[in-house]
């Protein structure tokens, strides 16, 4: 009886372990995938021309809070009505073959925001400045939005622009 069980353990190992490897390497089947390179840079520029700060770092000199300030940027999603649509649009079909129109985000309207808003808050400057993309789900596509955070303060030194 336990000669029996052996060889049918034998067999089953015999054709079930060939096909159970052969049906696990056909699903990890890589694909050549060429490389790429990304490079991100936002230029403060003409914010420190008008001597404002913005900085990932702290501020180590006397200053002022003045708060927290978080923006959100989410694209426009528009269904086409037959129209073209503005350039700063990009083109998407959904599952049922309809066009939509989807907003192009640009990060240095949304730093031009956060500017403009810690300005009008009496700010000097932001620190611990941070950017963040984020995700949300329309229908079945994803949308992508853009989040901006920092700590807006006024620095107490005198701050000459081209300092």
């Amino acid at each position: 009886m336990i000669n029996n069980f052996n060889q049918g353990e034998s067999r089953l190992m015999k054709y079930i372990l060939p096909i159970l490897i052969l049906l696990c390497s056909a699903c990890t089947n890589l694909k050549p995938l060429p490389g790429s390179k990304s490079f991100t840079a936002y230029d403060f520029t003409k914010y420190s021309q008008q001597g404002f700060l913005f900085t990932p770092e702290g501020y180590s000199g006397s200053y002022q809070s003045v708060g927290m300030v978080n923006i959100s940027f989410w694209p426009e999603v528009v269904k086409s009505e037959g129209t073209d649509a503005d350039l700063e649009y990009r083109i998407d079909k959904d599952l049922d073959g309809n066009i939509w129109y989807i907003e192009t985000l640009n990060m240095q309207t949304a730093i031009d925001s956060m500017y403009s808003k810690a300005s009008e808050m009496g700010a000097d400057a932001v620190i611990r400045f941070k950017t963040n993309f984020n995700t949300k789900n329309h229908g079945s596509k994803t949308i992508v939005g853009i989040e901006l955070s920092g700590f807006a303060i006024n620095r107490k030194e005198n701050v000459s622009p081209n300092d």
